[in-house]
């Protein structure tokens, strides 16, 4: 296995408008050439950054998104476990939501 460079970074995932979301791997501490990566769901943004993340950079990344988190998710199974990370973070939201109302 080869060395990773962190054992675990952040995947920051911002809605800029219906249908747009903006992934930012660790908080800018990761060099990429070009503009940040836009995507058009929560699901796709995750795929799109697990994709593209060098072999070897992280063991475990910990996905945001609406000021809520994914927890540790080993990056092996990031690609795969996209749809029930986005939705587990949208059931979040709307449970925060909740608990605000009452």
């Amino acid at each position: 296995m080869p060395a990773a460079h962190a054992l675990s970074l952040t995947l920051h995932i911002d809605r800029l408008s219906k249908g747009h979301y903006q992934a930012e791997l660790g908080g800018g501490t990761i060099t990429r050439e070009g503009a940040l990566s836009v995507y058009d769901t929560i699901a796709n943004a995750i795929r799109g950054e697990a994709e593209d993340m060098p072999d070897g950079l992280c063991y475990f990344v910990d996905v945001h998104y609406g000021g809520v988190s994914s927890g540790s998710i080993p990056v092996g199974v990031l690609y795969e476990r996209a749809d029930e990370i986005a939705k587990h973070l949208v059931a979040l939201i709307a449970d925060f939501k909740l608990l605000e109302g009452s």
